[in-house]
């Protein structure tokens, strides 16, 4: 099914002003939705959504570099010319947001230019699909400045590598809910979307000490029944902070909050790191608040972050080795020789 709208010219060939008729797709439709549940999506993850035949040639690249490890895989070039006729004229409707970054000292590479839904696209889905505006998320990066931009990437990258792998497996993902939902203000405009939990503990000066801590992680779901969070850590974040982000998801589990927000009693915390050395000193500050392994936390670096990668990489801390230290005019047990097991996030059948 296909449906004729009047859309904005895509190249500058032609004339200025002169409408430019394209055939909308119910898959553009379908990548609008994907758009607003993910917020920000390179155009490699609306190709794992949207274009599945990416996978007989991510074979095909397997087998090449197995030849020649330097090459590339690169989104197949029909998807570039769909995203330029749906983001050209004055009423896009989505937006590009470029990206670049320095690769080592003598490389300046291009990353992968990501995408927000815009409101004509918005309006589009409420108009074909039955939604309400107030469903969906759609914004302007023109007129507002773009805070922790690539961390929003790194979460949509996330969000659409694990929808990818589920859905290939026959699987769904339920209620997803990113960063930019659950800081924004609830349904009923009363307060935010997330939870806050009274947490005590022992300070390293040995006094009590007491706050009042968020619940908001970077994304929020269930698969198979299960409520999972994510932690995405890009390397800048205070080792602290995991211990004081821990302790408030311990205050958290099993309280009447989260059975009221999320009507569950436990969840598990997914926990990605740019590198290995950042997962063992991540997780070091883990078993130093829980005190004890436990399979509610699942490590992975983020180069997993893939629809093939993504269901097999994660590992738990399943031991720990425990050495007392003096640490200024006290006796205290550090955490050694962590252990991690694999552990994947489902079982195919």
């Amino acid at each position: 099914m296909t449906i004729d709208e009047q859309l904005p010219p895509a190249k500058r060939r032609q004339p200025r002003g002169v409408g430019r008729t394209i055939r909308l797709q119910e898959r553009d439709l379908d990548v609008f939705r994907s758009l607003s549940e993910g917020r920000y999506l390179t155009v490699p993850a609306i190709e794992w959504l949207h274009w599945p035949t990416w996978r007989d040639r991510y074979k095909v690249y397997l087998e090449q570099r197995k030849i020649d490890p330097t090459i590339t895989f690169f989104p197949a070039p029909d998807i570039y010319s769909r995203l330029v006729s749906l983001r050209a004229g004055a009423a896009p409707l989505v937006y590009r947001l470029i990206r670049t970054a320095e690769r080592a000292s003598v490389i300046y590479a291009r990353l992968s230019d990501a995408y927000v839904l815009a409101e004509d696209g918005a309006g589009l889905l409420c108009a074909r699909r039955g939604y309400e505006l107030d469903e969906l998320w759609y914004e302007d990066p023109r007129k507002r400045s773009i805070k922790n931009f690539e961390h929003s990437v790194a979460i949509g990258t996330f969000y659409a590598a694990l929808r990818c792998a589920l859905e290939f497996a026959g699987q769904q993902l339920v209620d997803w809910r990113g960063d930019h939902l659950l800081a924004s203000r609830d349904h009923a405009g009363t307060g935010p979307s997330y939870d806050r939990v009274a947490a005590t503990w022992v300070g390293k000066d040995g006094r009590l000490k007491e706050a009042d801590l968020p619940i908001l992680p970077d994304g929020t779901w269930t698969m198979g029944g299960q409520r999972y969070f994510v932690e995405i850590d890009q390397g800048t974040t205070n080792l602290d902070s995991w211990a004081e982000k821990v302790r408030a998801y311990e205050a958290y589990r099993g309280s009447p909050k989260l059975q009221a927000r999320y009507g569950t009693d436990g969840f598990t915390v997914l926990i990605v790191t740019p590198t290995e050395p950042r997962l063992q000193r991540i997780a070091t500050e883990i078993i130093k608040v829980t005190r004890e392994v436990s399979p509610a936390y699942l490590f992975t670096t983020e180069d997993r972050i893939h629809p093939t990668r993504i269901r097999p990489s994660w590992k738990e801390l399943t031991s720990v080795a425990w050495t007392r230290r003096q640490v200024v005019d006290r006796l205290i047990d550090l955490p050694d020789q962590l252990r991690f097991t694999a552990h994947p996030l489902w079982q195919n059948p």
